[in-house]
């Protein structure tokens, strides 16, 4: 009798708990199923679930167990996954047994949620009795289907009440607040809560309310009384203005006037005064003052509050009035038979406008008449009076009164008239002018003059010698004789053998029993020829534009030289020298437009002969343009790749009129504007090329300048691109729910222009998976510096991920990004990578084992990425620092507090997702009565580069 073990078997449990829900796009809960052991030594069994909802999948954990055991099932449903309850089938085999039982799982859609954003502004300011500004609230739908959700504020100061816009509103929207406050409203800030409820879900936020005081401010009455009159030279009466307290705590207000007539001025009183109070106002006017009626601004300023107000002000002419001078001469002399001399006497306008005045005189001595010039006049005004006395007139002195009238207004002065018995006839002679003359053997002289002046006595021809003449000299006189007051000429004639010398001639006049002389200087010369100037060549000559020339002469002359004159040719002012000069010095500005010429000197020297001159001649050569050449970049280059130069170019002496670029390839030079700073140029070929650059001026004269460019072929590792995707099965009307685009340019199209799939559906084998895509190959879209990749569902748009974003050329990565990013119709993925990548080439410190509190200087260098640059220095010590990087270096100095090994690390980070690379040094801090030897250690250089 055989007997046999008993077979293998199992039973199941029903699920505990047998039903489960999971909303679309989550997970459910979990249920566990028991496995035990019913006969037979126990063995694995494997679960698995059927029957599942399309978009569910069933998770187990501790699958396969053996029994007896336990497990979990839980499901995940996809955001489309189908809604309702189904039946699901849980299986379980292992060991030639089988069984199953069952749980219901429904599936459902997510319920309504939303979120609320910070409001925008996230504080306002409210004045009590008045309203703030808004501050908006975005509501954003977060699950299922949209619905109304109301807004309200709590937490508000008493006083206060708060008022939306858009309230309710179905999220995703925008809404407003903003807080109105009594004029008693609690002052002070407030954290109010935003509270946003409906659909069953429930958000709040906050912002932060500041209930202030209103501020100082003022009103102004009307001016009483509101019209003022002044008369000019004079002031007005005041006016008054209240100043009323409005709001806030009363300050200091300072009153003003604008709009015055010209020559008016405003003064106040109580100003400055603090509302509520009174100033008051009056006006003074100049005798100039602008007539006629304004309306002046009163204006009050103070506390942050400005007002004004108005008053009319007419300014008014004063009536008519004038002044009287005293005579000038306050007495006069006249003689019987004769008229005096004149006095004058000023009417000066006092007020008003002015009018005619009439002049008169009274008192005057018997046989005596006045005689008034500019009479009548209009003051301001200027009178002269003089007197006439007959041969008979009484003589004596008396006061004479000059009497002015006019339109109401009428002054006096007076002066003193003596009048006297005629005198016996006489005359004075005037000193000759000039009072020396020279005359030339064989010429005339220039003439002089002398005045004969009626002294006393009635005029009498008077005759003019000249006596003391040298030998072969005689004097000629013109108006001779002439009766005083009069004027006569005399010049001087020599014969070519008159004697030389200077001698003092004596003038002489006689007539009617009066004689007088008078004297000059007579000097005979011998004659004098102009001077002879001899010219040296000028030195350098030839000389450049802008170099200073020099020219030497000689003059010979018989008579003093009494200037000198150098005329350079070049159309420049003439250089006027001194007599005794015997050089000047010239600097040539331009040679016009031609790059050489001649230009004439010529010296004039000037003797009392007249002018002499010489003359001699300088080349002058143009001075070139001069080019400088600022930067060739880049340097060395790749065929293909541009390059740019940028330079400059000057011309002391003119201007620069063309500019060619020679790129050394055998190319055609580039014909560039004067202006250009830059050029640019693709070489075709590899070498080693002299790049000239040619400036050309105004007179054809060249300068140059050169650089050398280095170019070498280009050698092109390609730039591949994967990366993985989840659930990316979509596809409507040809076009996949994801599109890659590098710079603008479409990688891949997924699902549908990857398989060339056409129309709409679901690409089964990415369904609710994680997919290798790539390696694609991105060289011809990639740029040298910063690259833009994205990851965009097109419209209508599906739920899909991305992780595991990789770009590489070669060894080299170019951008890494490993965790996942969702992407739908409303949100893309965006990441930015350099090229070449940024890389630390060098990270230094001055001194590897510094001192404590030593100072140490840590130095990065980097190249590659995408500015701006920003190192982050570690020192290991809980210290850090941060810089900005330039020209690929940036550069801390630091010091260690305490002694110890510390590993410093330095992070370069640029503008690009992938700039961020990383290094570290070890430095050791030792303390200051260690051997100082320790100063001389080498620097560090750490040479490596890590990126985080």
């Amino acid at each position: 009798m055989t007997v046999a073990a008993p077979v293998f078997d199992f039973s199941l449990s029903a699920p505990s708990p047998n039903s489960l829900s999971v909303v679309q796009g989550s997970t459910s809960s979990s249920s566990s199923i028991d496995a035990t052991l019913v006969s037979g030594s126990t063995a694995s069994v494997t679960f698995s679930a059927s029957g599942l909802p399309s978009g569910v999948t069933a998770s187990f954990t501790n699958n396969p167990c053996s029994p007896t055991c336990t497990v979990t099932v839980s499901f995940s449903a996809t955001a489309t996954a189908t809604i309702g309850t189904v039946t699901i089938s849980i299986d379980a085999t292992g060991g030639g047994a089988s069984h199953s039982t069952t749980l219901s799982l429904s599936v459902s859609a997510p319920g309504f949620d939303f979120s609320l954003s910070n409001p925008s502004p996230n504080s306002l300011t409210v004045v009590q009795g008045s309203t703030s500004s808004s501050s908006s609230i975005d509501a954003t739908l977060v699950s299922g289907t949209s619905t109304a959700v109301t807004f309200s504020a709590s937490g508000l100061p008493t006083g206060v009440t708060a008022v939306f816009t858009n309230n309710p509103c179905d999220p995703t929207c925008t809404v407003t607040v903003s807080f109105s406050a009594t004029a008693t409203a609690t002052l002070g800030t407030t954290t109010v809560s935003i509270d946003a409820s409906g659909g069953g879900a429930s958000h709040s936020t906050s912002l932060s309310l500041t209930v202030s005081a209103p501020a100082f401010d003022f009103s102004l009455s009307t001016p009483s009384p509101s019209s003022l009159t002044v008369v000019q030279g004079s002031t007005s009466s005041s006016s008054s203005i209240d100043a009323t307290l409005v709001s806030g705590s009363t300050t200091s207000v300072t009153f003003s006037a604008s709009g015055l007539p010209t020559g008016v001025t405003a003064t106040f009183t109580n100003n400055p005064c603090s509302p509520t109070c009174t100033v008051t106002v009056s006006f003074s006017a100049t005798a100039s003052a602008a007539l006629g009626t304004t309306t002046v601004s009163i204006d009050a300023s103070g506390g942050g509050a400005s007002h004004s107000t108005s008053l009319s002000l007419t300014v008014s002419a004063p009536a008519f009035d004038f002044s009287l001078s005293t005579p000038s001469p306050s007495s006069l002399t006249v003689v019987q038979g004769s008229t005096s001399s004149s006095s004058s006497i000023d009417a000066t306008l006092v007020s008003g406008s002015t009018t005619s005045v009439t002049f008169s005189a009274s008192g005057l001595p018997t046989g005596v008449t006045a005689t008034f010039t500019n009479n009548p006049c209009s003051p301001t005004c200027t009178v002269t009076v003089s007197f006439s006395a007959t041969a008979s007139a009484a003589l004596g002195t008396t006061t004479v009164s000059i009497d002015a009238t006019g339109i109401g207004a009428s002054h006096s002065t007076s002066l003193s008239l003596t009048v006297s018995a005629p005198a016996a006839f006489d005359f004075s002679l005037s000193t000759p002018s000039p009072n020396s003359l020279t005359v030339v053997q064989g010429s005339t002289s220039p003439s002089s003059s002398i005045d004969a002046t009626l002294v006393s006595g009635t005029t009498s021809s008077v005759t003019f010698s000249a006596s003391g003449l040298p030998t072969g000299v005689t004097a000629t006189f013109t108006n001779n004789p002439c009766s005083p007051t009069c004027t006569v000429m005399v010049s001087f004639s020599a014969t070519a053998t008159a004697t030389l010398g200077t001698t003092s001639i004596s003038i002489d006049a006689t007539g009617s029993g009066a004689s007088h002389s008078t004297t000059l200087s007579l000097t005979v010369q011998a004659p004098v020829a102009v001077p002879v100037v001899t010219v040296n060549s000028p030195t350098p000559n030839p000389a450049n534009t802008g170099q200073m020339v020099t020219v030497t002469f000689t003059v010979s002359s018989t008579a003093p030289v009494t200037g000198i004159t150098v005329d350079w040719g070049d159309g420049s002012s003439a250089d006027s020298l001194p007599g005794s000069a015997i050089s000047d010095t010239h600097v040539y500005s331009s040679t016009g437009n031609v790059m050489s010429q001649t230009f004439t000197i010529t010296v004039t020297a000037t003797n009392s002969a007249g002018p002499g001159s010489g003359m001699t001649s300088e080349t002058v050569n143009d001075l070139p343009p001069v080019v400088t050449i600022i930067n060739v970049s880049p340097n060395p280059a790749n065929t293909g790749q541009m390059v740019t130069a940028t330079f400059t170019s000057t011309d002391s002496d003119g201007t620069v009129s063309t500019i060619s670029v020679d790129w050394g390839d055998g190319s055609a030079p580039d014909a560039l504007a004067a202006s250009a700073t830059s050029d640019t140029h693709i070489y075709a070929i590899t070498g080693s090329f002299t790049i000239t650059i040619t400036a050309t001026d105004n007179s054809g004269s060249t300068g140059k300048a050169t650089a050398t460019e280095n170019v070498t072929s280009v050698t092109t590792t390609p730039v591949k691109l994967t990366f993985q995707g989840f659930d990316l099965d979509d596809f409507d009307n040809g076009v996949g729910q994801l599109q890659v685009l590098v710079n603008g340019n479409l990688v891949v199209d997924i699902p549908a222009g990857l398989n060339h799939l056409s129309g709409s559906g679901d690409y089964t084998p990415y369904r609710n998976t994680w997919v290798n895509f790539g390696p694609f190959d991105i060289t011809n879209f990639v740029i040298q510096g910063q690259n833009t990749i994205v990851f965009m569902s097109p419209p209508p748009g599906h739920f899909g991920l991305i992780k595991n974003v990789t770009i590489v050329q070669g060894d080299t990565v170019l951008l890494r990004v490993s965790g996942s990013r969702f992407v739908n119709a409303f949100h893309s993925v965006t990441f930015t990578f350099s090229i070449p990548p940024l890389v630390i080439t060098s990270f230094t410190a001055s001194n590897s084992t510094p001192f404590v509190e030593e100072p140490v200087i840590f130095t990065a260098s980097y190249t590659g990425g995408t500015a701006p640059f920003t190192c982050t220095f570690r020192f290991g010590d809980d210290e850090s620092s941060s810089v900005i990087g330039t020209s690929g270096t940036c550069s801390v100095t630091h010091d260690f507090d305490s002694s110890g090994t510390f590993n410093v690390t330095v992070v370069v980070k640029g503008s690009s997702t992938s700039d961020r690379v990383s290094s570290r040094i070890n430095v050791t801090a030792v303390q200051s009565n260690n051997s100082l030897n320790s100063l001389a250690s080498p620097t560090w250089t750490f040479a490596a580069s890590s990126r985080e």
